[in-house]
């Protein structure tokens, strides 16, 4: 898979290889780039939680200066690249786990392409989205 290590890829189970072929993380367009309002407006059912929840960008602010051209940052404040991670879990996931693995796949592909990036954030939506609010990939 284009974008990932082999040793990432290995750590993959069958079933997350599966759900890998059919998930793709995207983003969209958003008119504001008030990220958080336009995560709390998509998730009204969370509202309720708004001061438990960490809204994090699966492909990372810091896209636009180190990777230029790439995605802007209406995309980036997009409903399809937030994700909500309990503050329960932020700072061993988001801080933690999910910094180091963004920080190996930056120093191995420093010219990345869009859809290389798009593939690392689908690798770290299938390891950690489970933990997400609501979950990613969606289940049915």
């Amino acid at each position: 898979m284009k974008g990932f290590s082999l040793e990432n890829c290995e750590k993959l189970g069958i079933k997350e290889l599966k759900t890998y072929i059919t998930y793709k993380a995207t983003v969209g367009h958003s008119e504001s780039t008030n990220y958080r309002n336009n995560f709390f407006e998509k998730y009204k059912f969370l509202i309720t939680k708004k001061d438990s929840i960490y809204v994090h960008h699966a492909i990372e602010q810091s896209i636009l200066k180190n990777y230029p051209n790439r995605f802007t940052k209406n995309e980036l404040h997009s409903i399809e690249n937030l994700r909500g991670i309990p503050l329960l879990h932020n700072s061993e996931i988001h801080l933690s786990k999910i910094r180091k693995e963004w920080n190996v796949f930056y120093k191995q592909n420093r010219t990345a392409s869009r859809e290389e990036l798009l593939n690392f954030a689908s690798y770290i939506d299938l390891k950690y989205g489970y933990l997400f609010l609501p979950k990613i990939p969606k289940t049915e």
